[in-house]
């Protein structure tokens, strides 16, 4: 049993000082927590327009890996979509509920919303590494010195592949994607249409081997017929990859 020393805060949403109401464009509301990237988080995505590669069209099926405070998972919502979203980090999980609940009923959407990791195996439960400093969406799976943890529980990337048949995934989980896609089940990735992900060479203490990098570049070529991404990465500390099947 990994002892916890860090105690996830019980933020009052009515009443919490440290939270506040932004409109993010006229038809978007959210619910961010002051002196963090929340409100930045959703600004990329609502107006900076992160994810415009993805082609997510009326009744797909989307698997949001990564939810944090909710963002892309409305903007996946608005486009027509039916969301499968995972969070491991129950503040941040309390506020997507909130935040999706503040602009579609979260009637509709709750039984979509896991508080949970997306592993490789079958494993119930992992430590959970916060970040206690501005930028909430970057806890992770992988151990990080001096980080405080938490136990989160944990659902194997495979079942969920094989259970709700994405056509479409996002996957931005601070370096948890590298034990994801080199433990999938191939059979089941052929049949995404579409994957957008974030690899984190810093988490994963890849920047200057981009070992991990190329094997999981390689799954993703055996996967899709097209995989965008950078050959030379120059120390990145993330680097953006998109793959489609058409």
């Amino acid at each position: 049993m990994i002892e916890t020393k860090y105690e996830t805060k019980q933020i009052n949403i009515t009443s919490s000082k440290s939270l506040s109401e932004k409109f993010i464009t006229p038809s978007v509301r959210a619910l961010v927590r002051c002196e963090t990237t929340d409100e930045y988080v959703y600004k990329e995505i609502f107006k900076k327009n992160t994810y415009r590669k993805l082609d997510i069209q009326r009744g797909d099926v989307v698997l949001d890996l990564g939810l944090n405070i909710g963002a892309f998972t409305l903007y996946a919502i608005k486009s027509g979509a039916s969301v499968y979203s995972y969070e491991p980090c129950p503040e941040n999980f309390a506020l997507a509920k909130h935040n999706i609940g503040m602009n579609f009923p979260i009637c509709l959407h709750e039984e979509n919303l896991f508080n949970k990791a997306v592993i490789g195996n079958n494993d119930k439960t992992r430590p959970f590494s916060i970040n206690v400093k501005r930028n909430k969406g970057g806890h992770s799976l992988v151990e990080k010195r001096g980080r405080d943890t938490i136990n989160v529980e944990c659902e194997n990337f495979n079942y969920i592949l094989r259970d709700i048949k994405p056509d479409v995934i996002k996957m931005d989980i601070e370096g948890g994607e590298y034990e994801l896609l080199t433990h999938v089940d191939h059979n089941l990735l052929k049949g995404v249409r579409e994957l957008i992900l974030e690899f984190h060479h810093a988490h994963l203490n890849d920047i200057e081997s981009r070992e991990k990098y190329t094997e999981v570049i390689n799954v993703l070529k055996e996967c899709f017929y097209n995989v965008d991404y950078r050959e030379r990465t120059k120390k990145a500390w993330v680097t953006i990859v998109h793959c489609w099947q058409w």
